[in-house]
This record gives C-alpha cells, structure tokens and sequence, in this order.
C-alpha cells in the first residue's frame, strides 16, 4: 500500500503538494548522493540473482533512495518494434513508441529490512522477522485502519509510512489528508483496487501518547461491537449460526455507517486538552452512545427487512436482548466505561 500526503491549503501548488512527500538524505539518515548508480539500478550493472554471480541487495548495499526505483525484473525495450506516431500518455507527436518489450528472470532480489517511505509496515517486536509491508485489503480502507496508517499504533503493528512521521516532526503544515491506494493481491494476482482518503490531525508531539491511547479505545469498542452485531444478526438469521460463514455485508454496514461520527469524534480530540481526563470522558461517552444506538439499529436493519414468512421472531427477540447485553459487557466497551465513569452523573 501506498500513501501519500495531501496538504489541505486551498492555494497548494502541485509543487508544493509533491514536496510534504520527499524526504532528504538527512531524514533518511544517508550521505547525499555521489553515485547516481545507486539510485537509479538501470543506470548500473544489473545486480542479477540468478547464476554464479547471483547478489542479493540489502539497503545497506545501495542507496535508500532506490526504493523509489527499483528494479525486482529486467525489462529491455524492443528496438525491433519502433514506429513512429503520438504518445497517448503525454500527447507528444511524431515520436518513437516502442510496442514491445522483453523481460527476463533473475532481477534485482531485494532482500533484508527494506522500508519504502511511502509505505506503513508492520514491525516484529522481537525483530527477528523483516517488516512486512500493509497491503490492500479485502473491503478497502476505512477508520479502522485509520491510527495505524496515520500514526502508527504503540505495538507498531502497523507503524505508519516514514513520511508521516517527517510531516508531522518538521513540516507541521496543518490539517492534510492521507491518500492511501493499492491492490488486495491474492498470489500474485489483483482481486481489487482500494483506494481511500483520510484526514490527518497534527497533535503536539508531548499530547501524542494520550491522544493515541484514546483513538485506539475508541477503535477496540467499535470492532467488539462490529463482532457483537455480525454473530447476532447470524444468531437471528439461523438455529445453527457456527455452521454458516462469514457476511461481510454486515461488518461493512457497520464500519460505514459510524464512520462519520468517528471522524467528528477524533477532529473533536485532537482540538481538546487530552490532559483533561473530564474532556476526554465527554468524547469517550458520545462514542459509546452512537456505537451502541448504531448496532441496534443495524440489527433491525438486517433482521428485519427479510420476508415476514422466513423470520423467527422469537430467535430475533433472544438475538437482540443478546446482543444488547454483548454492547455492555464487552471488555473493549467496559475498560472504556470504567476510564470515564469518575467524570460522569450518568450513563448513555
């Protein structure tokens, strides 16, 4: 997956939007360059991997900056196949256009704890496994993934994209949004293209803890829920809901369907005092009252909108008493309302 930062400014020139994103030889905590070589692999030898002079390339053997163009396959452009006519990418006329080109395998095997900075990986904690990059995921891009990719959760799993972490240490330009994009792949072949847009919130670097802490409160409460409301609604649907699969629909319905509110809710923090455990328990309660009323109302939404004659009522009524009970007494929602009950009369 990939993400790129888009600041807000209504006046940002393309210049201006391209440049939150590129990170210096500093930030990447490398020499300038000297060997363009480095960089741009076609402009070397090819470091094959196949055969007797076979290279592995860790990023400690060229310059960090290949991420940006490396070269896993070897493709050679057919001069064979030139004719001349317009490009239909850039509308330059009267040009060569190759119409073939050759690859070969043995390319550039990157290998070793390679990071691109456009990219949120997640870390082992034990740092025996290389990072692994976030892909595409089935369902797309939505709140649920939205602390990960745009601060990075305390466990690191994901940490967000290098890149945000330069905005948000040295550029601290205001509000910007993330535009995350990439391909759910399933063995080498795209089953969908995902992409989606978030906001991105500066928060003063020593409220950054508390602030995360919080977010990731609000997130576990909505996937308990999220849980809770998919086995009910099974659980009114059907005598034997183990035995049937999964139904995404439902989950879905549930993330968009609260999204709106979670936004306003995390724009509404990061412009309190997180300091003030009183501020705090206000948002926290507004969250778990449209969490709670969403779910029900997405019960009878799924339960209820079926034909009359296929429904047993009395599964529904025992499903939503369940699931009613499932809201309260999940561990997510009860941490939650053991944090802000000090600072509250009373309850949703």
């Amino acid at each position: 997956m990939t993400t790129l930062l888009l600041p807000q400014q209504e006046d940002a020139t393309l210049w201006q939007r391209l440049w939150a994103n590129v990170l210096t030889s500093d930030t990447l905590g490398h020499d300038p360059v000297t060997a363009w070589g480095a960089v741009l692999p076609w402009m070397a030898p090819t470091r094959t991997s196949d055969g007797p002079g076979a290279l592995d390339t860790t990023p400690d053997t060229v310059h960090p900056l290949q991420a940006y163009w490396s070269m896993p396959r070897r493709i050679r452009l057919d001069s064979a196949t030139i004719t001349q006519g317009d490009c239909a990418v850039c509308d330059s006329q009267g040009v060569k256009l190759f119409q073939h080109y050759r690859t070969r395998y043995g390319g550039t095997n990157y290998t070793g704890a390679w990071m691109h900075p456009l990219t949120p990986y997640s870390l082992d904690p034990k740092h025996e496994s290389p990072p692994l990059s976030i892909k595409g995921q089935p369902g797309g891009i939505g709140y649920r993934h939205w602390l990960g990719l745009t601060f990075g959760k305390p466990d690191q799993q994901p940490q967000a994209a290098q890149v945000i972490k330069h905005y948000r240490a040295t550029l601290k330009a205001g509000p910007a949004r993330l535009w995350c994009f990439g391909y759910d792949m399933n063995n080498m072949k795209a089953r969908c293209w995902y992409d989606s847009t978030l906001p991105v919130h500066v928060v003063d670097e020593a409220d950054q803890r508390l602030f995360i802490e919080q977010v990731s409160d609000w997130t576990k409460v909505a996937s308990e829920a999220a849980s809770a409301l998919h086995y009910r609604v099974k659980s009114a649907w059907f005598k034997r809901p183990g035995d049937t699969g999964s139904e995404p629909a439902i989950h879905q319905s549930f993330w968009q369907g609260t999204e709106p509110a979670f936004y306003a809710g995390v724009q509404a923090l990061a412009g309190s005092d997180v300091r003030d455990p009183a501020e705090c328990a206000a948002l926290s309660r507004q969250w778990l009252s449209h969490v709670s009323r969403a779910a029900m109302n997405l019960f009878e939404h799924w339960t209820l909108s079926g034909p009359v004659e296929e429904r047993d009522l009395a599964r529904v009524v025992r499903a939503r008493a369940a699931l009613a009970k499932d809201l309260k007494a999940g561990k997510a929602a009860k941490t939650l309302w053991s944090s802000i009950s000090p600072h509250l009369t009373e309850k949703a």
